[in-house]
């Protein structure tokens, strides 16, 4: 059986890797808000919501857009990612199980920015209190306070009172439960025999009543004669 956990750690990266996390959370919030906007007037003019992937189509023209050359200078998938978060806030407000608000846009003041890196094995790579962020960050400490165990599925760093953390999605194996007999058993709970099974198992009482009573009456002869 396989299942999801997290491990964040506080991230403490060099002046200049700041600096490129602020640019690549930048993006990231950028393309949140535009998709927003895209979002709100498609769905205002009746149609409805936009996929994952039209989103993604969308983001291909933004940057072959003059006014938005700089997002040529973030990291892709940190994008797509962002993209695909806006998707599924929508979804959750249109979900009635969910009751979530509609997304709302991001501002640079809240400093909360966060970007997410996908495909760890391919592009990220992990050692003891450091890891390896692609799109110019390189190798990156962080304060690694126990082991990450499982398969790391992404990374995603977010940026919090004025401080960037880093958390790790891993995938852990934990072993299948004991499943229960296939077979079924009935059980006829009795008084000279404390339980018969159904398939003939009998289970004699411990210290029962009637061998306390015989092992009374002994004694008493013994001390009578």
């Amino acid at each position: 059986m396989q299942i999801l956990k997290a491990y964040k750690f506080r991230l403490e990266p060099t002046e200049q890797q700041a600096q490129r996390l602020r640019q690549l959370g930048g993006c990231a919030r950028y393309v949140w808000n535009h998709g927003l906007v895209e979002t709100k007037r498609i769905l205002d003019s009746g149609d409805k919501l936009p996929s994952y992937f039209d989103l993604s189509r969308m983001l291909t023209r933004w940057k072959k857009d003059p006014e938005m050359a700089f997002l040529a200078e973030a990291y892709t998938d940190n994008l797509q990612q962002k993209l695909k978060d806006l998707h599924g806030a929508w979804m959750r407000c249109f979900d009635k199980k969910f009751a979530a608000k509609a997304p709302v846009f991001k501002k640079k003041s809240d400093n909360r920015d966060s970007i997410r890196f996908v495909n760890f094995d391919k592009y990220c790579r992990l050692e003891k209190g450091r890891v390896k962020l692609p799109s110019g960050l390189a190798w990156v400490k962080f304060r690694q306070s126990r082991p990450v165990e499982g398969k790391i599925k992404n990374a995603t760093v977010s940026q919090s009172a004025g401080h960037w953390y880093i958390s790790f999605q891993v995938e852990q194996e934990l072993p299948e439960p004991a499943h229960p007999s296939g077979s079924m058993v009935g059980l006829d709970a009795g008084i000279a025999k404390l339980a018969t099974l159904s398939d003939g198992t009998v289970f004699e009482p411990v210290n029962s009543f009637k061998t306390n009573q015989t092992k009374l009456a002994r004694l008493q002869r013994q001390l009578g004669g």
